[in-house]
């Protein structure tokens, strides 16, 4: 064994505050309703990449990440409504307006674009989830909690986080922001 630790690692929009609170209890109503479900414990976050990696390279990913933000001007960003999606993952989430999923859009293909990726298509559908994987028997239910919903939640983009998997807690943790600097 040549002693040399993988970490999986995840590229995401975390936000705080306001709208953080606000998805946390979305997922502590849908609990307390339907019980267990996936990313129930999961902070909110809106994933752009994910990878394995070695602690040298994610060092070096930290270097090219502060690099990647320089360039990039923070967003104000809006979502609003809550819907299904993928209906054989049983998935809840909420949704960003168009002007916001434009944005997120543009994000990520700039960073797909910086990393040497494939660029996401425009029918993409960014996200942040507030459950999935949720039983068959009880989605609906979960349905009925949510979608249809009106709602306005604002989000101040302006970081990306770097999160590592934590095997003993079974969720990311952030381990780095990087902040815009356009």
């Amino acid at each position: 064994m040549n002693g040399i630790e993988i970490g999986y690692y995840n590229v995401a929009i975390c936000p705080t505050g306001l709208m953080e609170r606000i998805i946390k209890d979305m997922k502590r109503q849908l609990y307390s309703i339907i019980g267990w479900f996936g990313s129930c414990n999961a902070q909110p976050h809106l994933t752009i990449d994910g990878f394995f990696a070695d602690e040298a390279s994610a060092q070096l990913l930290r270097e090219q990440l502060t690099a990647f933000c320089a360039s990039v001007r923070r967003g104000y960003l809006t979502f609003n409504s809550i819907d299904e999606a993928f209906k054989n993952s049983r998935t809840l989430f909420v949704a960003p307006d168009s002007e916001s999923k434009e944005w997120l859009i543009n994000l990520m293909n700039n960073y797909s674009a910086f990393f040497g990726k494939p660029q996401i298509q425009r029918n993409f559908n960014p996200h942040m989830t507030i459950g999935r994987k949720i039983d068959p028997g009880k989605f609906d239910h979960a349905k009925e909690l949510f979608v249809g919903k009106e709602m306005c939640l604002p989000l101040l983009c302006d970081n990306i986080a770097l999160r590592r998997f934590n095997a003993g807690r079974r969720q990311f943790e952030v381990v780095a922001r990087f902040y815009f600097g356009g």
